[in-house]
């Protein structure tokens, strides 16, 4: 576990909408498993198409938006443009990634494994990363370190608060209830990235899960939209 104590890390807070590649599932194997029943083998390839957009190499970024705790700057990939000219962005992969370089490339480790010193935030973040490290890599001809997509130190502040034998139990509500915080009516995750993204930011300051010296109020970043 890092220590938060450390300022030497920076704190990125995230929210994030994913969508399937139009051709993500062109030749994927809906596999039959044996024996088992046709409604088990139906549930099984329904369930892989619900979380399919998750997948490295079948999701597509849609939008991001980030708050960096760390200086105090957001990101909104939808207020950007896209196109092949030079100075514009391939997708908003590439535009989220270089944002977070620009500022942190020297705490993103290049191995396999070793120690990152930028900490991720977001509601249920790590899918983001997945998806991120190709569409930069090999779609937008982006190299980036694998400490922004393989391996990253992606925190969901909701697993932090709560134990996860008990997440059944104390709902969402609950968890804003004790930090005398409110949830938005009709709120559902990763349907508005900046919902998403004040949400987990008012939650890891309100709770105190950023590295101390960050500290903030949530007013300072404006990411709703």
């Amino acid at each position: 576990m890092p220590n938060l104590g450390n300022e030497s890390y920076a704190a990125i807070v995230v929210g994030y909408t994913l969508s399937l590649r139009s051709d993500a599932l062109e030749g994927v194997q809906m596999e039959d498993f044996g024996a088992e029943t046709e409604k088990t083998n139906a549930k099984r390839r329904e369930k892989f198409q619900q979380k399919a957009h998750e997948v490295k190499l079948l999701g597509h970024v849609e939008r991001v938006v980030a708050a960096d705790l760390t200086q105090r700057r957001v990101l909104d990939t939808a207020k950007l443009s896209y196109g092949t000219d030079a100075g514009q962005f391939i997708n908003p992969a590439q535009a989220f990634a270089k944002w977070v370089l620009e500022a942190h490339e020297d705490k993103l480790r290049t191995l396999p494994f070793g120690p990152n010193r930028v900490l991720f935030y977001g509601i249920d973040p790590k899918p983001l990363f997945r998806v991120l490290g190709p569409e930069c890599n090999v779609d937008a001809d982006y190299p980036i370190p694998l400490g922004l997509w393989y391996g990253v130190d992606a925190l969901d502040p909701l697993e932090m608060l709560v134990e996860s034998e008990y997440r059944l139990q104390v709902s969402l509500e609950k968890i804003l209830a004790r930090g005398k915080l409110r949830l938005r009516e009709g709120y559902q995750p990763h349907t508005n990235a900046a919902v998403d993204c004040t949400l987990a930011a008012e939650i890891v300051l309100r709770f105190g899960l950023a590295p101390s010296h960050l500290n903030c109020d949530v007013g300072e970043l404006s990411v709703e939209g």
